[in-house]
């Protein structure tokens, strides 16, 4: 019988996509993993990456890291799980959780990976399964000429503004991300055929980046934490 790992990470979307490649390493090597998530995300999640168990938490508890664990640890205690990775270490006010992050001088997605015990080469092993009806239908929609830029500039709390040139806005049309669907990976197909992407650092960045997309035409809109900001291997331009 396989051995289960179950996750604890609520996430908002863009912590979800980080840690990602650290289930499928656990799947390629044996594990049923067991990952409880936001109910919103669930049946995206599901889809796309079929080799984890997510389950449906009320949405409310995400905001609190102490109920999130508390209802994680119950919902996990179901699988009799033979390891648990409990990577919220930069999502509570709790010293003891973040001591050991401060004290590594790693980025955060950095230390997850360290916690986690696998590569952080992992994390540029993003996979994925892609429903091209549904991305040719959000593409079909927003897209209405060949030469286009997508602008994403609002992350959670953080909006940033942009000024293209009318030289620029002349030439491309400027297609936002906007909440057409609720499906982060509906999104995919527009992202990796736009010839520039100008991105908020969140969860579109990361699938981006972690995908490979987009060449070096990149710009990532800094939200103004250092410690913030993800590793990116990539070629951005970071303003």
């Amino acid at each position: 019988m396989n051995k289960t790992l179950g996750i604890i990470q609520p996430g908002r979307i863009g912590d979800l996509i980080i840690s990602l490649p650290i289930a499928k390493y656990y799947h390629d090597r044996g594990y049923k993993v067991v990952w409880p998530i936001a109910a919103p995300f669930v049946k995206s999640f599901s889809f796309a990456a079929d080799y984890v168990q997510f389950i449906p938490v009320r949405h409310s508890h995400v905001s609190d890291t102490t109920e999130w664990h508390k209802t994680s640890e119950w919902i996990l205690n179901q699988f009799d799980c033979d390891k648990k990775l409990d990577l919220l270490f930069n999502m509570t006010d709790t010293e003891v959780a973040s001591r050991g992050w401060k004290e590594s001088k790693l980025n955060w997605d950095e230390y997850r990976y360290k916690l986690a015990e696998v590569p952080f080469d992992e994390k540029w092993n993003l996979v994925i399964n892609r429903n091209q009806e549904r991305e040719q239908k959000v593409y079909d929609t927003v897209v209405k000429q060949d030469k286009y830029i997508v602008a994403h500039t609002q992350a959670s709390a953080v909006r940033r503004t942009i000024e293209l040139s009318q030289e620029i806005l002349s030439e491309y049309q400027v297609v936002n991300l906007t909440q057409i669907t609720d499906n982060i990976f509906d999104w995919t197909m527009v992202l990796e055929k736009a010839a520039k992407l100008i991105l908020i650092d969140s969860c579109f960045a990361n699938l981006v980046e972690q995908l490979g997309i987009g060449g070096s035409n990149k710009v990532l809109l800094h939200k103004g934490q250092d410690f913030a900001l993800p590793i990116m291997r990539s070629k951005w331009r970071v303003v």
